[in-house]
Formats: structure tokens, sequence, C-alpha cells
């Protein structure tokens, strides 16, 4: 904020009343500070500007809640979200990545100390699924391994007895969504290398030149040929 202000004072010359310091006390926003516990900050992946109507619509009807949901838009394709309860929040933050049209609804806690504007909101969780792994590696510890290779590893899927022998070990992770996605890893197993393969369940669009599911602002880098013969390990 200081260096708004230097930045401010370099380019024009403040007024009296502008440069007047205005104190804003806990008892000021002590309301709103309980409000925010029921609240998340939603901002939808898409270079297209979205209606709320159709937002709201369909995530009311996906989310099945207890209560009710109301968006506020702050911003183009940024909302606030605000449930009747906390059990609500909760499970729809759980059941996250959320698709509208294809792209990733990012929900994220609400930041009372800055605007939505200066929220990070490139990561979103995601549910990979480890492929090929050798039986004796499906387990929590290997999957905690693999997954924070990728991002922060929120869970592991496997039973009781830490196991998680199946088709593939499931890991929910952390995704940065502007870097290209993830196709898999090699692993160092008994002397010998082991590709794995990685398959994201609810898959949103990706640019299939790069592998990155949003760009921001910046052009893509990739090359057409480059990533198409391994789109096939990123089925949803």
């Amino acid at each position: 904020m200081e260096e708004l202000i230097e930045s401010l004072e370099g380019s024009m010359k403040l007024s009296e009343g502008e440069q007047t310091g205005i104190l804003i006390t806990e008892e000021d926003i002590a309301d709103l500070s309980l409000k925010s516990g029921r609240c998340l900050i939603g901002c939808l992946m898409s270079d297209r500007k979205i209606r709320k109507e159709a937002l709201c619509t369909l995530m009311a009807r996906l989310w099945r809640m207890e209560g009710e949901v109301v968006f506020k838009e702050l911003y183009d394709n940024i909302w606030l979200l605000e449930f009747s309860t906390t059990s609500d929040k909760k499970r729809v933050q759980e059941g996250s990545p959320w698709l509208f049209d294809r792209s990733v609804l990012v929900l994220k806690e609400v930041d009372e100390n800055i605007s939505p504007l200066q929220m990070d909101f490139s990561k979103s969780p995601f549910w990979i699924q480890i492929h090929d792994l050798p039986l004796v590696c499906m387990n929590r510890e290997v999957g905690l391994k693999i997954g924070a290779s990728i991002g922060e590893v929120e869970d592991v899927k496997v039973s009781g007895d830490g196991g998680g022998w199946s088709r593939g070990l499931r890991v929910r992770v952390q995704v940065d969504l502007t870097k290209p996605l993830e196709r898999g890893r090699v692993l160092k197993f008994n002397g010998k290398q082991v590709w794995v393969s990685f398959r994201y369940e609810k898959l949103p669009h990706f640019c299939f030149n790069c592998g990155r599911i949003f760009h921001d602002k910046m052009p893509c880098s990739g090359s057409s040929g480059a990533r198409q013969e391994v789109t096939g390990s990123l089925k949803p």
C-alpha cells in the first residue's frame, strides 16, 4: 500500500483531503468479520464474461444444499458466495473443482484484508488418478510423495490399512492452473524406471498447444503437435 501511495504522489499532486488517513477500527468491521465465515469468493477461469443468473442456477442445482446461496457480483467473473449454513459451504468446498461451461470455478476463503482482485485464484484442487503403479507402491506414502511433486496434497484415498489397490491411486492436489498439466512421473523402483500416468477427474477445457488450463494474460507458449500425442493421459 505504501508503494501505491508513493506511486500516486509521484504521478499527481494529492489534495489535502486525499492525503488524510482514515482509521478503520475492529469495531467498524466486526459484523462483516462474523459474516465472512459463511462466505467464499468464487472466480470463474474463463476469458468470457459469464452471466450471474446462469452460473447461480447451475451451481445451485449441482450443489444440492440444505439452505440457499446468494451470488453477489464483485467484478467480471468474480462473485461473493454467501451460504445459509457453514455445512453447505464446507460441502461445496470439499466437492471442488466445479465446472461451468468446462471452465473451473475456483473457490477461496474470504481474505478480509485485501481486495478480491488481489487474491490468488491460480490454484484449484483436483482429484488425480495415478495409473500403472506397481501394486506394492499403491499406498498412502507413495501417493503423498507423487502428489507433492505436483502441488500441495490435500488427501490420498486409501483403505483403512493404508493400501489403495485399484485401477489407480487417487490423490487430491492443489493444481496450478497457469502451468502445463503434468502428464505423469518416472518412478525409480527396484533398480528400474517405471512410468506412471495421470488422469484428472472433472478435467476442464485446457490448451492443446501448451497444456495449460488457463493462460491468464500470458500468450500461449506451446506448439501444436507438442502435446497432442499425450492428451489421452489427461482423461476426465
